[in-house]
């Protein structure tokens, strides 16, 4: 008779023989996705390298200085933000303690929201565009923790701060006021403390608007089968599912109902063979 402990090892082999063969399926998807739909720029404030619309990032000012700014003394810093922050730099001449130093935080040409705190903070922000005056869905880990709606000109912009740094997925869904949706547009991030990670240029689809027709032709499709373990119901179990749930794999607190399959208050091996029965790729 096996002991528990080598079941336990070989279905692990089978389920990672399983994720590995999804694991190249998935990225052959996600790399013809991404050629069709968009690319993203993605850029970090914080990890002292400067990026797209950074002024600045920590240490590194660009060989600036507050007199290259405008001002005529002082030390020039970088906000929280990668703004150039001159409340350090003298403005006028001084003389005899006549009036000097307040000064002020020079406008990034695209605002962050942090910009205006002085401590470091862990956070990400989404910027892009879908349909004009839609609603726009930010998921975390599978479950929304914002909607927004786009502008007259389709941009849409979230911003998550004081997150933990650690391994995150975002998704975002786009639904217009027919009610037809967007498939959910997934990223996966790390996020390192003291960083604003940002993601930008980001372009949903077009959705199609719902077709009318009369009572007397109108045929009721059947509604769609929601597979167990398609926790951002994409009608597929794949590797987006399943990082959702190695999330919660033990992890203290009590996982949300839609993640833990069993209802046994905790993420197992339990719940895994059932993500792998209903694996689709």
């Amino acid at each position: 008779m096996h002991s528990p402990a080598l079941v336990t090892v070989s279905f692990l082999c089978v389920f990672l023989i399983l994720i590995g063969w999804g694991v190249s399926v998935w990225n052959v998807q996600a790399s013809a996705t991404a050629q069709v739909q968009a690319t993203i720029q993605v850029s970090v404030c914080g990890n002292n390298l400067i990026e797209t619309d950074e002024q600045c990032d920590r240490n590194d000012l660009r060989s600036q200085t507050c007199q290259t700014v405008g001002f005529v003394s002082g030390a020039l810093q970088c906000s929280p933000g990668c703004t150039f922050d001159a409340s350090a730099c003298v403005s006028v001449n001084g003389g005899g303690g006549g009036g000097g130093g307040g000064g002020s935080i020079i406008p990034l040409p695209v605002p962050v929201p942090v910009t205006t705190s002085t401590r470091v903070t862990t956070g990400i922000l989404f910027e892009g565009s879908a349909d004009p005056l839609i609603d726009i869905s930010l998921l975390k880990d599978g479950q929304i923790v914002t909607t927004g709606r786009t502008d007259d000109r389709g941009q849409f912009s979230f911003s998550l701060i004081d997150l933990t740094p650690g391994s995150y997925s975002f998704s975002l869904i786009a639904q217009n006021a027919q009610g037809a949706h967007s498939s959910p547009q997934t990223f996966f991030f790390v996020l390192t403390p003291g960083t604003i990670t940002k993601v930008q240029k980001i372009s949903l689809p077009s959705l199609e608007p719902v077709s009318s027709t009369s009572p007397s032709t109108s045929v009721e499709s059947p509604p769609a089968k929601i597979l167990r373990g398609d926790f951002n119901e994409d009608a597929r179990v794949n590797l987006i599912d399943f990082s959702m749930a190695a999330y919660w794999y033990q992890r203290a607190g009590t996982p949300p109902a839609q993640v833990d399959l069993n209802r046994d208050g905790k993420i197992d091996l339990a719940d895994f063979s059932i993500i792998a029965f209903y694996w689709t790729g």
